[in-house]
């Protein structure tokens, strides 16, 4: 138990316990980023070709007042087999974040990035499995 004793009598004085103001409470984020990519294929690629979509979300919460900041990142990867003149890769980030409530003096900063690359996989020398980039990496 947390107190205090006075020192000229002797007492001790149990320090009552504030509430939790659910209003400053900090709230938990549930859900999922789905981040499809609509693939329009001018190249011809070889069979057993396959596109890979990463995308990547960064959330940054900071508290003006009291000077505290949290951040999460996340990521994730699909993929699709190519062929024909289209395709659709779609990477679904699940994500759970314990964030400050909203106010005034928070600052909340959502981003991200995304990258697409299509590849087929080939022997080295040394007989090791390599993935050959063959398209266009976008950042």
């Amino acid at each position: 138990m947390f107190g205090y004793q006075d020192t000229k009598t002797g007492t001790f004085h149990a320090l009552s316990k504030a509430a939790v103001d659910a209003a400053t409470s900090p709230t938990t984020a549930t859900a999922t980023f789905d981040v499809t990519f609509n693939l329009k294929l001018i190249s011809t690629f070889a069979k057993g070709t396959t596109a890979y979509c990463e995308a990547f979300v960064t959330v940054t919460s900071f508290n003006e007042t009291t000077d505290k900041e949290v951040s999460y990142e996340e990521e994730a990867t699909g993929s699709v087999a190519l062929s024909g003149s289209t395709a659709t890769c779609t990477a679904t980030i699940p994500y759970s974040w314990l964030l400050p409530a909203a106010s005034s003096t928070v600052q909340e900063t959502l981003g991200g990035s995304y990258t697409v690359f299509a590849g087929t996989p080939v022997r080295s020398k040394a007989a090791h499995n390599l993935l050959r980039v063959i398209s266009l990496m976008m950042r």
